[in-house]
């Protein structure tokens, strides 16, 4: 969610934020007895997640941290969530770029109130979408479904 935060405001992820989410999952998989075998499928939906986002940010599609933010991610969710995942990432992110130009296209509107502070800053800029949030927001709603709630229960 921090990640989201400082995406929406900066339009960066940091890389030590990125490297926080990574490598928190450690003590995670200690305390929690994972499998070792369960635990390596979650570092390959990692990797292979990283090399996907990493092609698709060198063609401009997104920013490196949201690249490094999808891998990290990933190695919470693990192999069987990140079909999931994957979905919710592609229809927030969706749901985010419409929201962000129709706030867009009402803030450009010179007739419309309340939006006059955001003109100058809407019209100069390409519109970047923070995908940080959309990342975030699909975390949260795969979450439950992972390894570390169903071995809860």
């Amino acid at each position: 969610m921090v990640a989201g935060v400082s995406d929406y405001f900066t339009l960066k992820i940091p890389n030590w934020l990125n490297l926080i989410i990574a490598a928190s999952v450690i003590p995670f998989v200690i305390m929690a007895d994972m499998p070792m075998e369960i635990f390596a499928w979650h570092v390959v939906a990692a990797i292979l997640t990283f090399v996907v986002a990493y092609i698709m940010f060198a063609f401009g599609m997104f920013g490196g941290g949201d690249a490094k933010m999808l891998a990290a991610c990933a190695l919470w969710i693990g192999w069987d969530g990140m079909f999931n995942f994957s979905v919710y990432v592609v229809i927030a992110g969706g749901l985010l770029g419409l929201a962000l130009t129709v706030w867009k296209w009402l803030a450009l509107k010179k007739d419309h109130a309340g939006f006059a502070w955001a003109q100058g800053f809407l019209a100069e800029k390409k519109l970047q979408l923070p995908y940080g949030i959309a990342i975030a927001a699909a975390g949260v709603i795969v979450f439950p479904a992972t390894w570390w709630m169903q071995s809860i229960s």
